[in-house]
């Protein structure tokens, strides 16, 4: 109940530990160390150990016995990319809680997902029908995560400066690394488009506020490639690149990038390449799959 609480879920009905201990191999209070545990490790970048947790205290309680497990597992399944996975957990999730306060963080985490298969209509509308008490009641890294949602769909239609102020914020409340990171990317490279060189090394400068495992690790080569392209030294962003992009991990916004700096070098066919190990559908996959076949 207190972590409930803390994340801004007192309106949460504080259950029997007996009589959810009843037949489980796990106890309540172990459950509640592992949900934790859970959010440390989301911290760290080590998603495939938030699910292995997820599923093992689901496997012992109700699904709906720990939600703020739950949200760090939906978290890390689109972390991992996993997006059909966590679409399907999301719409668990969302009948669940439905018509609770919950709701509401249900679609705030479906949104995040459609910002990255590509529905931007969907995601912006999803957002925009969140309550002004349901985002009073946010923690800051769910805030941060309206704003990125809504940066990224200022850049697919192209409201620059709105997209500015949103992914601003987005970085500014952020506290889960990968977040802080996500957030950074999207403002260095919309300015690096916009050829605005002083304010490419305004946010690289910033990039040393984040910390954070191999995922946001990743997304910071992305970052210092985009920085070195600003600066013109293009074998640097190419290595930069490539090593984001060759990782165990997928990431297709590393690849996408990677493959854009191909494409620039006359090389479409290397680029094309890289599709394999992006995730199919993908606003990334989309976005390199169009650069490629451009005449």
């Amino acid at each position: 109940y207190k972590i409930l609480s803390l994340f801004g879920y007192s309106g949460f009905a504080e259950v029997n530990r007996h009589d959810l201990n009843k037949g489980k191999t796990l106890s309540f209070t172990d459950a509640k160390i592992l949900e934790t545990k859970a959010w440390k490790l989301l911290g760290k970048d080590d998603f495939n150990e938030v699910v292995l947790i997820t599923r093992k205290v689901q496997s012992n309680f109700d699904k709906k016995t720990f939600p703020i497990l739950w949200k760090a597992h939906i978290i890390a399944l689109i972390a991992r990319e996993d997006y059909i996975e966590a679409e399907k957990s999301i719409e668990s999730f969302l009948a669940k809680f439905s018509g609770s306060s919950l709701q509401e963080t249900g679609e705030l985490l479906s949104a995040y997902l459609k910002s990255f298969t590509g529905d931007f209509a969907g995601a912006l509308k999803l957002i925009r029908n969140i309550s002004q008490q349901a985002i009073s009641n946010f923690s800051t890294d769910e805030t941060a995560l309206s704003l990125l949602v809504l940066g990224r769909c200022d850049l697919f239609y192209k409201e620059h400066v709105q997209a500015h102020i949103d992914l601003n914020k987005a970085f500014s409340f952020a506290k889960l690394p990968m977040l802080k990171a996500e957030s950074l990317l999207e403002l260095i490279e919309l300015d690096f488009n916009m050829k605005s060189i002083a304010a490419v090394k305004k946010w690289h400068a910033r990039i040393s506020q984040i910390n954070g495992g191999t995922k946001t690790e990743v997304l910071k080569q992305v970052i210092d490639s985009i920085a070195a392209k600003s600066s013109e030294d293009d074998q640097k962003a190419l290595d930069l690149a490539k090593s984001a992009c060759n990782t165990k991990l997928r990431v297709s916004r590393a690849c996408a990038w990677y493959g854009h700096l191909m494409c620039l070098n006359g090389n479409k066919s290397g680029a094309e390449d890289l599709l394999e190990k992006m995730t199919p559908n993908s606003a990334a996959a989309e976005r390199l799959m169009t650069e490629v076949t451009s005449v």
